[in-house]
C-alpha cells in the first residue's frame, strides 16, 4: 500500500484502519484470479483498484492521524491477545 499498490487479499481478520473493498481488495482465494484479471482488464476493474489505491494511500499520507491509527492497531492486537480462547 505504501508504494501505492493495490493489496489483493483472502479474508483476514478485521483491521482498526483498514478497510476490505475499501483500502484492499478481499477475495477467496480461489477467485482471486478472476478478481485480477478484472482489474487488470477492465475499465471498471482498473476504475475500482483506481479507487482502493486512492483510498489507501490516503488513509497512510496523513501523518496527524498515524499516531492515532497506530494506537488504534496497538490496541487491537492487545485486545487479540489478551482474549481467552473459547
Amino acid at each position: 500500500m505504501a508504494n501505492g499498490s493495490v493489496v489483493v487479499s483472502e479474508p483476514c481478520l478485521p483491521h482498526p484502519v483498514f478497510r476490505p473493498n475499501v483500502h484492499f481488495l478481499e477475495e477467496s482465494g480461489r477467485h482471486i484470479p478472476n478478481l485480477i484479471e478484472w482489474l487488470l482488464n477492465t475499465p471498471d476493474g482498473q476504475a475500482k483498484a483506481e479507487d482502493v489505491r486512492l483510498a489507501a494511500m490516503r488513509a497512510i499520507d496523513t501523518p496527524a492521524q498515524n499516531r492515532a491509527r497506530c494506537a488504534r492497531i496497538r490496541g487491537f492486537i492487545s485486545h487479540v491477545w489478551s482474549t481467552p480462547e473459547a
